[in-house]
């Protein structure tokens, strides 16, 4: 399962859902001429971002500190991968589904999106520190991470495995796998991260 993540604020975590939820029916209509030619997927820094009409009611909860400010601070993994997030053909721009959709959220705050780039833990110690609202990079839902975060989820994961085969004749002893405490999350995850401008404790 994948989420937005954030600091326990209740009413901002609610209009979060409320905007993920919104912000799913916005966005540029699908082409219906049933061809079937080969799609190609636009790349550039200059496509149109999805959107959606401000909720007034929604925006309301959003707290004033940000209101005033007028952007939504995204903090986002700029180690994601393709189509989650990644570099725009420039090099610089940051495009893909989470960040369409975390543009599309915004608006439904009546806030502009203000991407922040940055190493996979900052993800979490930005929006801990105040200095982001939102994380949003792939993060997967866990119990540890909710009895901290508020976790809006906007997919779910399918996961599989398969042993390796082992050489003819070889016997393979089972593996033993210790996890401990990490204060960062798995590399290998799939979620996003929100938070109020404002530290909260929990």
């Amino acid at each position: 399962m994948s989420a937005l993540i954030r600091p326990k604020l209740t009413a901002f975590t609610l209009a979060i859902a409320a905007a993920l939820t919104l912000s799913a029916c916005g966005g540029p209509t699908a082409d219906a001429s049933g061809s079937t030619s080969k799609e190609r997927f636009n790349t550039s820094p200059g496509q149109n971002r999805y959107s959606a009409p401000k909720v007034a009611s929604i925006a309301a909860e959003v707290p004033a500190a940000i209101r005033s400010r007028g952007t939504l601070e995204i903090g986002n993994s700029k180690g994601s991968t393709a189509p989650l997030t990644f570099f725009a053909t420039d090099n610089k721009t940051l495009t893909g589904v989470e960040t369409d959709m975390a543009y599309a959220i915004a608006s439904v705050f009546g806030l502009k999106a203000h991407y922040n780039p940055v190493s996979f833990e900052q993800v979490f110690v930005g929006p801990d520190s105040g200095k982001y609202n939102v994380g949003v990079s792939n993060i997967t839902v866990t119990e540890l991470r909710k009895q901290k975060y508020d976790m809006a989820t906007y997919r779910k994961d399918a996961r599989r495995s398969r042993p390796r085969r082992a050489r003819r004749g070889a016997s393979r002893a089972p593996r033993t796998w210790r996890a401990g405490p990490s204060p960062c999350p798995p590399r290998r995850t799939t979620a996003s991260a929100s938070r109020s401008g404002t530290r909260s404790t929990t």
